[in-house]
């Protein structure tokens, strides 16, 4: 078991310089947002409640219960069948694991994780932006390539996954503007993105993506994808024609129809099996029907900081990535902590 391990052993110095650029990014990201834009403030929902998972708050290396645990980045975070979390914990360069009830472990070593997914059999899917690749992981922890052309595929800087019903996997490529689509046979396309950075709508390549990030597919086959600092959510048919959702491209929280609502930084996203998305907003977490009504589920626009408690009462700061689903328990990531919205 690793405990306490120093940040991907760096000396002292190297590590005060880390907890400050944390610092420096969390106040640039309070003071991007502007007020006068309107906000997306949540209406109190009574049974739902915004709790403390996991994380201590301070930056480090611990197993551990609940808030005993400490994380470097946890990233990208995935929820299996039984209720198990998986984050990506980047700067540990390491896949964590944390129980129901909160006991945080180390399910296995691995570089500069990012993004990360599940399939119908638990296997796991993890993106390194440091090697270019995407790695299989098993339950039991074990790595290995994927099949076909997939195993040497270098991907641009991947970022976030998705699997399909039929066990295709997605891929967003942050500085290849695309998104990639990978059978199961491990065989390598673009669904969508020219290469060149850019908001565009249209199909396949002719279409044109600012900084894809956060992934899902629905039931039927529609593709999803958060563009963390282009402050949208774009939507890709199964036939790859792409068009705009929600988002006006402003960097805000502010609730509205399609293009009127406005994001603030959307790095993570995920679906219920109603189809419902749910986005993280920097210091909030937005819902998104699918008519594209976008509404704020809970925490505070524009106030960014660390409180649990209802869900008009709660704040998040950089909250990141997002998985599972408000009924049973939708996880969201921050850097030092992971978070739970739970409505009963």
């Amino acid at each position: 078991m690793l405990q306490n391990r120093s940040l991907k052993s760096l000396p002292s110095s190297a590590k005060l310089v880390l907890a400050l650029c944390f610092l420096s990014l969390l106040s640039i990201g309070c003071e991007k947002t502007d007020p006068t834009l309107g906000t997306g403030t949540a209406v109190e929902t009574p049974g739902t409640f915004v709790t403390t998972l996991a994380g201590s708050g301070i930056l480090g290396y611990a197993e551990g219960m609940g808030t005993a645990a400490s994380f470097g980045q946890a990233f990208g975070i995935a929820v299996n069948s039984q209720g198990v979390i998986y984050v990506t914990d980047n700067y540990n360069d390491a896949i964590r694991k944390i129980t129901p009830d909160g006991q945080v472990s180390t399910l296995v070593s691995f570089p500069d994780p990012t993004g990360i997914a599940l399939d119908k059999q638990g296997n796991l899917y993890v993106g390194s932006e440091g090697n270019t690749r995407i790695r299989k992981v098993s339950p039991a922890g074990v790595i290995s390539d994927l099949p076909g052309g997939a195993a040497t595929y270098n991907f641009n800087y991947p970022r976030g996954l998705a699997v399909d019903a039929q066990g295709a996997l997605y891929v967003t490529e942050r500085l290849g503007y695309r998104i990639c689509k990978i059978s199961p046979a491990g065989d390598v396309s673009v669904l969508a993105g020219s290469g060149t950075a850019g908001v565009v709508d249209g199909i396949g390549t002719a279409a044109r993506f600012h900084s894809p990030h956060g992934i899902v597919v629905d039931a039927d086959g529609t593709v999803f994808v958060s563009e963390g600092n282009g402050n949208l959510i774009r939507k890709i048919t199964p036939a790859g024609a792409v068009t705009t959702f929600a988002g006006s491209g402003s960097l805000n929280s502010a609730d509205g129809i399609g293009i009127a609502a406005q994001f603030n930084t959307p790095y993570g996203l995920a679906i219920d099996a109603q189809g419902v998305l749910y986005a993280t907003s920097f210091d909030c977490i937005r819902r998104i029907t699918r008519d594209g009504a976008v509404t704020t589920l809970a925490g505070l626009p524009n106030n960014s900081g660390y409180a649990d408690g209802t869900n008009v009462t709660a704040q998040f700061a950089w909250a990141t990535c997002v998985a599972g689903a408000p009924s049973d328990g939708l996880y969201v990531t921050e850097p030092l902590r992971v978070r739970k919205i739970i409505v009963r």
